[in-house]
């Protein structure tokens, strides 16, 4: 699971490291648009959506979004 809910706020697990990006918020969509906005990107592996933070994006990530 590359994101997880942790005192009311949502944290970004990097699915290629040990990478984390700990949101300020716990809606989802202010989370992610703020994760982004650090470089953080999503990609599918087959039928699962996954994470990558800036580093790994750049090595790994196919599919960004």
């Amino acid at each position: 699971m590359s994101v997880e809910r942790q005192g009311g706020v949502l944290i970004y697990c990097c699915d290629k490291c040990t990478e984390t990006y700990d949101a300020e918020t716990g809606i989802f969509a202010e989370a992610w648009q703020d994760a982004k906005r650090q470089g953080w990107r999503a990609f599918k592996e087959g039928d699962v959506w996954c994470h990558s933070c800036p580093d790994c994006s750049a090595k790994f990530a196919r599919y960004p979004t």
